[in-house]
Formats: structure tokens, C-alpha cells, sequence
């Protein structure tokens, strides 16, 4: 389930580590097409010549065959005779000092040529330009005992993907690293974090996944049976850290300033903030009366589609995110997004603790009468159906992800539709 394409993070579904080579049937007179392009050094902005490369052929969302091929002297490609008929699709893939590389998924034009361009970049084990820009932990109630989340924006200002700088096992460096409550466990991650590349080792989060240059954000919850005590030790410059915790939670934060209150499904949290935090730096936290209380949870389950995608003049980041089952109607990173927005208006106006304004930080509650976390919205299905289309269109997801995900929420839109006109389910 890796890895990343200039910029952007693209989840492959294990194409690259396990793609089937088998003989694609003869393509039709007059129904081919090819695909010529060029690598490119992204750190050197030189031409990236004698890399393998691999075509990867789709038919109807399932991996067909592929071919090999190498980049010439001057970093062009090309492979020719592709079937062009509907169903097919193409992406071609490579790796390089330790990180794969890929394009995005080719539509393909019957009797015309492709073109596309493969960016890798120099590998470095040094993490000198890694910064978080905004590190946001939430802890909540759970049915199983206490959530703890950690969304995350980190980028790369450099030109060289960073690989990791510690060996973990089975051939995997450590990435990027989140503190863990004593006894975490059943694991959900979103964004650039991925099950394929995560390790739990001395109560820490490890991912192994390299870092392209860029931005990029990512998520990992977990349950504990109980939390009374969070440490926090930063490995990372960090922008701004957001801890929000239930209102009603005693909450002993030394390091960390009071910045008001915010509201997310119904639930009033405290926020407390710091600022310009430097590697070496230790947040402790204690914590007192989060006992699991019957129908306090937000969260329960995430089924999350998120895509990061790079544009020429930066990363633009393209959001599809309707948690599940008790879960908040405002995905986490757009949660993240405002908490760190209120609680640096109200820093700046000399660490308030007023309620933030809607506008600023209160994320959207549920319609009267609506049941919380068990009608599915609609519309929202709608639109991530469409996102979902809009994500495999430019190439941001595996065809395997896409079909999947896809099928799930069409699933959903019926079952939701079946419900709201009164016909019972078995």
C-alpha cells in the first residue's frame, strides 16, 4: 500500500509488491494506444536514465499483467501496442533509493499516445527538513474505554524523500514517530498512515512509510482501557500542538496554555495549546474522571477515503471523510483544522478561554430528530461517491481501493434510501 508520487501519497493496494505478471489477451486491429514519458530527478532536476520501470495493466479494476521496461540515457519511456478498449487502464511504477514511485492511472486514447511524467527523488536519512505543522490529539470516551487520536501534518521542505533514520525490522526504517497511551490497541489510520507500514514497539507509533518532499497529513486512533496519564515527547519541530478533552475531564497540562472551548456532535471540549515546540521538548499531561459512559462516544468506527494530491504551485488537498456509527459528521482533519484555527485567534488575543465562534471552530451538528451516528446523510453518500470517481479520475487511488470503497458506499445509499421510504431490511 504504498507509496507516493511527486507530492502525493497514493495507496496502491499492494500492486507494487505483489503485481501478477500475466500474458494480457492480443489487442483488437485499430484498438491500441501507447504511453511515452520521461523520468525526472526531482532533486537534481536531472534526467533519471536506467531505472526499471513497470507497467501495470488494469481491466475492469483488476490488476491484468504488467511489462517491463527502463528509462533510456535521457529518462524517456514508452511502451507500445496497449489494448484501448473500455475497462483498460495503465500506470507505471519504479523505485529508487529505497521509495516507490508511480504515476497516476492512464485512461487510454484508442490510436493515440499518452504522455506522462515519473518523479523520484534522492534518498536521505537525515530528517533535518521534517517539520509538524500542526500536531491535534483528541481524546474521547469510548464504548471499550478511552479514544485517543493524533492527526498530524507534517512536510518535507527539502528536495530529497527521507527514508528513515533507525532500522525497525524486516528491512523498515522509522519514519515518523506518535507517543501511545499505555495498552493501545485496535488501531485505525487514515491518510499517509497505513497498516502496511506501521510498527508498535516501547509504546510508540512508528511509520515507515518515506516522506517525499511536500506536506502531507495523516491519522492513527486507538482505544485504551483506561488513560489517566499522556506524554507527549516532540521529535520534531513542531508548529502548534492541540490537545481538546472532554469538558468535564480534569485536566493537568503544565506545558500546555487553556484556549477555550469547542463543540464537536454535541460535545463540549476543553482545548489547551502550545506553540514553536522543539525536538527535545516533553508535553505531560494528566488526567482524571474519563470513566466510559454509556452513549458518550463520538467515535466508533472510521471508514475514511482520504487523498492528498500535489499541483504544480503546491500540495492541494482533496478531503472525502464521513466517519461511521457514532462517529463525528466532520472528518478529523477538518476537525483538526479549526481547533488549531480557534485556538491560535484566541493565543493571539491573549489566551481567552471564550467559546470560539461557529464560523471559527464549531463543526456542524446533527439536524432535530436525526438519530445520532446511525441514519447515514444522503447527500453526503452522494458526495463521496463523486469524490471517490474525482480521486480514481486523476489517478490519486488504485483501482482495487476505488472498487471497493465505491461498492461500500453505494451499498450504504441504498440501505439509506430503503430506510427513509419505511421498507424493512433483513
Amino acid at each position: 500500500m504504498r507509496r507516493r508520487r511527486g507530492g502525493a501519497w497514493i495507496p496502491a493496494a499492494g500492486v507494487l509488491a505483489a503485481a501478477l505478471t500475466l500474458a494480457a489477451p492480443a489487442p483488437a486491429a485499430g484498438s491500441t494506444f501507447s504511453i511515452s514519458g520521461r523520468v525526472v530527478n526531482g532533486t537534481t532536476g536531472l534526467a533519471a536514465g536506467g531505472l526499471s520501470l513497470t507497467l501495470h495493466a488494469y481491466r475492469q479494476g483488476k490488476e491484468v499483467s504488467t511489462r517491463p521496461g527502463t528509462s533510456a540515457p535521457d529518462g524517456s519511456f514508452r511502451f507500445d501496442g496497449l489494448e484501448a478498449s473500455p475497462g483498460w487502464s495503465y500506470r507505471i511504477s519504479t523505485t529508487y533509493q529505497e521509495a516507490d514511485y508511480q504515476t497516476p492511472e492512464l485512461q487510454p486514447s484508442p490510436g493515440g499516445t499518452s504522455s506522462v511524467e515519473l518523479t523520484v527523488y534522492e534518498a536521505t536519512s537525515s530528517p533535518e527538513n521534517l517539520r509538524l505543522n500542526s500536531w491535534v490529539v483528541w481524546v474521547d470516551r469510548d464504548p471499550a474505554g478511552v479514544a485517543v487520536q493524533q492527526d498530524v501534518e507534517v512536510e518535507n521542505t527539502g528536495k530529497t524523500t527521507f527514508v528513515g533514520d533507525e532500522p525497525v525490522g524486516e528491512g523498515k526504517k522509522a519514519v515518523l514517530r506518535l507517543p501511545l497511551a499505555e495498552g493501545a490497541r485496535n488501531f485505525e489510520y487514515l491518510g499517509i498512515f497505513m497498516e502496511c507500514c506501521a510498527v508498535q514497539r516501547a509504546g510508540t507509533f512508528v511509520h515507515t512509510m518515506p516522506l517525499t518532499p511536500g506536506v502531507n497529513q495523516g491519522t492513527v486512533r486507538y482505544v485504551t482501557s483506561s488513560l489517566n496519564r499522556l506524554v507527549f515527547p516532540v521529535t520534531l519541530p513542531t508548529r502548534t500542538f492541540t490537545l481538546l478533552v472532554p469538558a468535564d475531564v480534569s485536566v493537568d497540562a503544565p506545558s500546555l496554555k487553556p484556549a477555550g472551548r469547542t463543540q464537536d456532535r454535541g460535545v463540549t471540549y476543553n482545548t489547551y495549546a502550545g506553540q514553536d515546540l522543539k525536538p527535545g521538548t516533553t508535553l505531560e499531561v494528566s488526567l482524571a474522571g474519563l470513566a466510559s459512559r454509556q452513549g458518550k462516544s463520538r467515535l466508533a468506527v472510521l471508514v475514511t477515503v482520504w487523498v492528498a494530491a500535489a499541483a504544480a504551485a503546491g500540495a492541494v488537498y482533496f478531503l472525502a471523510v464521513r466517519p461511521r456509527l457514532g462517529a463525528s459528521r466532520q472528518g478529523p482533519a477538518e476537525r483538526s483544522r479549526k481547533a488549531v484555527a480557534a485556538s491560535g485567534q484566541r493565543q493571539a488575543a491573549g489566551g481567552k478561554t471564550t467559546r470560539p465562534t461557529r464560523a471559527a471552530s464549531t463543526p456542524k451538528t446533527q439536524a432535530s430528530g436525526e438519530k445520532p451516528g446511525i441514519e447515514p446523510d444522503e447527500g453526503l453518500l452522494v458526495e463521496e461517491i463523486a469524490a471517490l470517481d474525482l480521486a480514481f479520475e486523476k489517478g490519486l487511488i488504485s483501482r482495487d481501493t476505488y472498487a471497493r470503497l465505491r461498492e461500500l458506499r453505494k451499498k450504504e445509499l441504498v440501505h439509506a434510501r430503503l430506510r427513509k421510504l419505511g421498507v424493512r431490511q433483513g
